[in-house]
């Protein structure tokens, strides 16, 4: 069984509830901008394919609430004159494997990704960016938390065919390791058949900087509310693309309590 979603412009929310093999279509419709908030649950394989028709603007928040085990393929198409913000939000303890692939289908379509991640049991994370038109851009941004007994598996890349011009792949992965049991790795990839375009690649693996939570203990804060400053600053960036206050707080408030439960 398939779902199909159609959207127009506005603030939308939409529960997925994953059981066994679950089919979700989500389309947002030419012309039409807002705020779209996925919520998933559940236990199971997901095939969600989003389609975002020309000329559309819009922030699209996902929020991973499975604390047991997931599979999601996530397909999503982005046509021309198109700006989409991709915030993500892995902030459950279940063990997850994602296959992320964002195609441009249009001309001047773009895409900002920002995720925020708290690994405390397994998160396996492909992503890849596909440009099929010219003057695409893509900006993949995240950021991720490793707990003690964690696994994180990033791997990330970048691909320009011959002929789509003007194009540019960009993406940025940091991660922090709050522990000495746990595996964190980043594959970063560039896979590029055009020379007029623009790319580039960086990750960062690595435990807390000591120099920040000195700094942090010097202004009379104690050791644990300092690292939970230091985690918060990893992990709000995606709210800052939200306009809807409400949901934008609700969030800030979510992040806020899954720091507190499973590290702090």
């Amino acid at each position: 069984m398939i779902k199909t979603y159609s959207y127009t412009s506005g603030d939308h929310i939409v529960d997925i509830d994953v059981t066994l093999d679950t089919h979700v279509n989500i389309d947002f419709e030419k012309g039409t901008k807002g705020t779209f908030v996925c919520n998933i649950f559940g236990e199971g394989n997901l095939d969600l394919k989003v389609n975002f028709q020309a000329h559309s603007d819009w922030s699209f928040l996902w929020l991973n609430r499975s604390d047991t085990n997931l599979v999601v393929k996530e397909h999503v198409q982005i046509d021309k004159d198109t700006h989409i913000k991709m915030n993500y939000g892995e902030l459950s303890q279940g063990s997850h494997t994602k296959d992320s692939t964002y195609e441009f289908i249009g001309e001047r379509s773009d895409l900002e990704l920002k995720g925020a991640s708290i690994v405390s049991n397994t998160l396996k994370w492909d992503l890849k960016a596909i440009h099929h038109a010219k003057h695409s851009i893509a900006n993949l941004d995240n950021h991720a938390i490793v707990l003690d007994g964690g696994k994180l598996n990033f791997e990330v890349t970048g691909k320009i065919d011959k002929g789509y011009s003007k194009s540019e792949t960009h993406q940025m992965t940091r991660i922090m390791n709050l522990g000495s049991k746990l595996d964190a790795v980043v594959f970063p990839k560039l896979l590029i058949d055009e020379n007029d375009v623009a790319a580039s690649h960086a990750a960062t693996v690595g435990q807390p900087n000591e120099d920040h939570i000195y700094y942090l203990q010097s202004r009379g804060i104690d050791r644990d509310a300092a690292l939970k400053l230091l985690i918060m600053g990893y992990l709000l960036p995606i709210t800052s693309d939200i306009e809807n206050m409400k949901i934008k707080e609700e969030l800030i408030e979510e992040i806020e309590k899954k720091v507190s439960l499973q590290w702090i």
